[in-house]
């Protein structure tokens, strides 16, 4: 409903915006041939960025930086030399032509153009990609015309506490092209509620034209003290309501789709971006590779490479190119209400084949969504009194919302995408050229309640390895559990698992893609916001307030007196801080983030001179470690 109100206001700033035409002379007035300017459509202004190809958007002290000709005149986007084909050890290059920071891009195999070359960031431009949704059907929901859902969609979209900007978007909407104060006649707020709240969509929430199912899977339930002759035999809790889409749908869809957002996706042939250094200390220096999106990291391009040297499907034919579509999954319990315990757990599924440029505009619908997943029902009680005759302890509870994350990700790491995975799979894209996609994970990124569960660990190292050893290992410590009916914290389960902070949880990711070869932990990105800003540094943080607060009450004083005078920052990037930081009341991550940009300064001295130095190197090195990590 926003979607569509967003384009239609869109359309009605873009018309007015080519007619308006102010034609005033010096210190004149407007008049007779001259039109009055209306309100600019209005981007804010932390939200207009550029693509960093050309100087003329920088700010004058920052573009004064660049020398006039970075790098020296190039042949551009060039088929590889006769020296170059007959040289074996020479791989073919094409290489783009440089922008003015020098940087260019190379493909080791030939393109239609360059898949980079129309990126912008343009809110204008964005604004002109939206789609054209029309009034008809059930656009509009249960409203009788525009008029009267643009007005109740202002209402329901603003804020709560009405502002300033709230009032502007009223005035847009009134006059907005086609609202009509005839349209509201008989319009009531209460009954436009009551449409709002019994309208249900012609092909329901989840579609199965969109390639929505609805599953349920069965989780184990564990019992100290009782044995089972198997894991199998013992009694099981039915979680139903779990609506998913096919992976394979999914992909098939973005290839198959609108040549548009088609021809986007980037085939990691890619090589590389780089940046000419010209001025080094010996003459020229060799060109520095830059890291700007997933398709041109060292991981996607060995995968490539690797492709390319398999054998081939014996049915296609030697033009059929062979492409890397990495997948991108993101996941995160949301709470929906400011009130209450409604709650959903959806999982999205981005494309690390598309620029990041394209994945940020909205209007591209690049993040698809792929599963919503219920929470564990209070009904498990109720079974688990029924099976065993006592109630489920959190031990037991926590075990079973663990591997219902994993019976989810079996049932969509189905057979057909596993085949997929392997073999890849023919699709005639949108352009008409058929490929043989292979689909592998990138990168998993994922926030759970309580321990993460999607790699089976409390908090997984960067250098542990999903070896067969701790396989077995996690298969003994669920063998003891049901079969011998040990307790999930018994001592003998401990020692197996404890050492390397694993839980009796067999991945589905180990189950499923540990016979190709890949190691589950390698593909988490780190969770900077919840292990660190809210992690260790909130914890570091704490720690260190009650090392103030026992130098007494004036120290704790001058702490909260210094982050209150430290000088804001930017737009709104470091605001003005409050009178008792140290109370940490009301804290949200980005406010912990902005108490280590700011620590230094304001806990120097504050504590004798030896610890004093110590907790300043500490500091620094958080610090540092933040900032590389937010690059």
């Amino acid at each position: 409903m926003a979607e569509m109100f967003r384009k239609w206001e869109a359309e009605d700033e873009l018309e007015e915006a080519r007619k308006r035409v102010q034609v005033t002379e010096e210190g004149g007035e407007i008049g007779e041939g001259h039109t009055e300017v209306d309100k600019a459509p209005h981007i804010p202004k932390h939200f207009i960025d550029m693509v960093p190809t050309t100087k003329d958007d920088l700010t004058l002290h920052i573009a004064d930086t660049f020398p006039e000709d970075p790098i020296p005149s190039s042949p551009g986007y060039r088929p590889p030399t006769v020296e170059e084909i007959l040289d074996e050890d020479a791989p073919p290059v094409w290489r783009t032509v440089p922008n003015e920071f020098g940087v260019f891009r190379e493909y080791s195999e030939p393109l239609k153009y360059d898949p980079e070359s129309q990126v912008t960031l343009d809110p204008m431009e964005e604004m002109l990609d939206r789609e054209d949704l029309s009034e008809e059907g059930s656009h509009i929901g249960p409203f009788a015309n525009k008029s009267q859902f643009c007005l109740y969609d202002w209402w329901y979209n603003s804020s709560i506490t009405k502002s300033l900007e709230d009032f502007n978007c009223l005035i847009d909407v009134l006059r907005s092209r086609g609202f009509s104060l005839e349209d509201l006649a008989g319009f009531q707020a209460q009954l436009a509620q009551q449409k709002l709240d019994d309208y249900i969509h012609p092909s329901g929430v989840f579609s199965s034209e969109d390639g929505w199912r609805e599953s349920a899977v069965e989780i184990p339930l564990p019992k100290p003290k009782v044995s089972h002759t198997s894991e199998a035999a013992a009694p099981t809790f039915t979680v139903k309501g779990i609506h998913h889409r096919g992976l394979m749908d999914i992909i098939r869809g973005i290839f198959e789709g609108p040549w548009d957002i088609a021809s986007r996706v980037i085939s990691c042939a890619h090589i590389c971006t780089c940046i000419a250094v010209v001025n080094g200390v010996n003459g020229p220096r060799k060109p520095i590779h830059i890291y700007t999106n997933t398709y041109d990291s060292d991981a996607a391009r060995e995968a490539h490479e690797t492709l390319q040297q398999q054998q081939r499907d014996p049915n296609d034919t030697p033009e059929v190119p062979y492409i890397i579509f990495p997948l991108m999954i993101g996941s995160d319990a949301t709470h929906l209400t400011s009130f209450g315990a409604a709650a959903t757990w959806p999982f999205y599924l981005y494309s690390g084949a598309l620029s990041k440029y394209v994945r940020g505009m909205p209007s591209k619908f690049t993040a698809q969504h792929l599963a919503y997943i219920p929470s564990l029902p209070d009904t498990i009680q109720d079974a688990y009194l029924k099976a065993y005759g006592t109630a489920a302890s959190a031990d037991v509870l926590t075990f079973c919302k663990h591997e219902l994350m994993q019976c989810v990700w079996l049932l969509l790491l189905d057979e057909e995408f596993m085949d997929t995975y392997k073999n890849g799979i023919l699709v005639v894209c949108g352009d008409g050229v058929t490929c043989r996609i292979f689909p592998p994970f990138h990168d998993l990124l994922g926030r759970l309640p309580g321990k993460n569960s999607c790699h089976g660990t409390q908090t997984p190292s960067p250098a542990q390895t999903d070896s067969k050893q701790q396989q077995r290992d996690i298969k003994k410590a669920r063998k003891l559990i049901f079969e011998d009916g040990r307790s999930l914290a018994s001592r003998r389960v401990k020692d197996l698992l404890d050492a390397r902070s694993l839980n009796p949880i067999q991945p589905a990711f180990s189950v499923q893609l540990s016979p190709f070869g890949v190691n589950v932990y390698d593909l988490f990105a780190p969770d900077l916001m919840h292990e660190f800003e809210l992690g260790v540094w909130k914890g570091t943080f704490t720690h260190l307030l009650r090392l103030v607060a026992a130098q007494g009450d004036d120290m704790l004083k001058e702490f909260n007196r210094r982050m209150c005078n430290m000088p804001t920052f930017g737009h709104d990037k470091i605001r003005k801080f409050w009178n008792d930081v140290a109370a940490q009341k009301n804290l949200a991550a980005c406010d912990y983030e902005d108490f280590l940009v700011c620590i230094m300064p304001a806990f120097e001295g504050l504590l004798p001179l030896q610890d004093d130095e110590m907790c300043s190197d500490l500091l620094f090195e958080l610090a540092n470690l933040h900032a590389l990590a937010k690059l």
